[in-house]
């Protein structure tokens, strides 16, 4: 494993942590994820009121509505358990994604860690996808029942969210600010 950067520099110096991510931060997602999908959230945005999004507002809104519809029809199935399977799972997986990069970041190319390449980034286009959508799939969940259009970083650090098409990227935990 390569402990320096090629100029020489030991990593741990550049406050590096070869530790992975902490079981609060991945929890502060798997968290995130399931009270978006608990209770009746208007959270399916795809853009249609954008510029160019639908060919007039009535088309919009029917797009947004119907999109809603689906996800909360969705949502109304799922059941603690559910939710618990999901968690568990999504934890776990994003602990081994972090550590998965760090490890080949590690021996491979260290400038990566430096530049957050190790970051895990969970994603929903229509649907969840990569360990997201695993995570659902093993507990049962309808990806309908995810928000659309919906981006979310995981650093060692923090947790950042995009919810919805182009929305404003917030910080919604943050190791630092305990």
């Amino acid at each position: 494993m390569k402990t320096f950067r090629e100029d020489g520099t030991p990593l741990e110096k550049m406050g590096m942590s070869f530790t992975g991510i902490r079981t609060e931060i991945a929890e502060a997602a798997a968290n995130w994820w399931i009270d978006q999908m608990s209770g009746n959230k208007q959270n399916w945005d795809n853009g249609a009121f954008e510029p160019g999004g639908a060919k007039d507002m009535e088309q919009a809104a029917m797009m947004t509505l119907l999109g809603n519809l689906a996800a909360n029809t969705a949502r109304d199935r799922i059941h603690t358990g559910q939710f618990e399977i999901f968690r568990e799972t999504l934890i776990t997986s994003i602990k081994e994604e972090y550590e998965r990069k760090m490890e080949w970041a590690k021996e491979n190319s260290p400038d990566r860690i430096e530049s957050g390449w190790c970051n895990v980034g969970l994603h929903t286009d229509y649907h969840p996808e990569g360990i997201l959508r695993d995570a659902a799939e093993k507990a049962g969940i309808d990806g309908q029942a995810f928000p659309c259009k919906t981006g979310m970083w995981i650093s060692d650090k923090k947790v950042s969210v995009s919810l919805g098409y182009g929305a404003d990227t917030e910080i919604i935990f943050n190791l630092e600010k305990i």
